[in-house]
């Protein structure tokens, strides 16, 4: 890495899912409309809303991954994510999703589901 991890992350141009090999990568969940145009923004804060069940949540846990970078951002030793709701109550839901996605790329979960690291070192966390 030459000029630190932020540098080598903007050099990777951000891949629209479609041209992931084999699609989109995450086995269980297909997004459409809102959830595909959040999740190849390239842009670091997304103002992302609308009604209950809408999959914001489901894409916001999904897209802590990187998949739109190659190889996936939470494969980088140095990645690290933290995923905010308002109020601990709030993290189950999180968690339920970390748990049906983050092992579909190796991620083993640490802490009851709120701290998940990838083999290379990258973590995510799930937090209140």
């Amino acid at each position: 890495m030459s000029g630190g991890y932020a540098q080598d992350i903007q050099r990777h141009p951000a891949i629209p899912l479609a041209d992931q090999p084999g699609g989109f990568l995450m086995q269980g969940f297909t997004p459409v409309g809102p959830q595909i145009t959040f999740l190849e923004s390239p842009a670091w804060e997304v103002f992302f809303g609308g009604h209950p069940f809408g999959m914001k949540t489901t894409s916001l846990v999904i897209d802590a991954l990187g998949l739109n970078h190659t190889p996936p951002q939470c494969h980088h030793p140095l990645y690290q994510a933290v995923l905010f709701r308002r109020e601990e109550r709030q993290l189950g839901q999180m968690i339920r999703y970390a748990r049906q996605f983050y092992p579909q790329l190796d991620g083993v979960e640490t802490e009851s589901g709120r701290l998940w690291t990838f083999p290379q070192g990258g973590t995510i966390t799930l937090s209140h």
